[in-house]
């Protein structure tokens, strides 16, 4: 079963998505990028959780980063 949980009191746009005990923590960010986003409060869960993925969904842009052992996939809201 899986779970989608607000992470962030602030941000409406900030979820994490728990299934079979692993997390991973997704956040909209619609807005157009030509470069990876370090949002604060991503990046600070990231740090503290360390989870193996996470997903920041953009308006248009694509993208890998790695942040320590996590794996973060940028993809455009439209590709879901």
């Amino acid at each position: 079963m899986a779970n989608i949980l607000e992470y962030s009191g602030l941000m409406t746009d900030s979820f994490v998505y728990e299934s079979q005990g692993k997390i991973c923590p997704i956040e909209v960010k619609y807005s157009k990028m030509n470069k990876p986003y370090d949002g604060r409060s991503f990046y600070n869960f990231i740090k503290k959780y360390s989870p193996e993925r996470g997903l920041i969904l953009t308006r248009g842009f694509w993208g890998i980063q790695k942040i320590d052992k996590s794996m973060i996939l940028f993809a455009p809201a439209w590709f879901l």
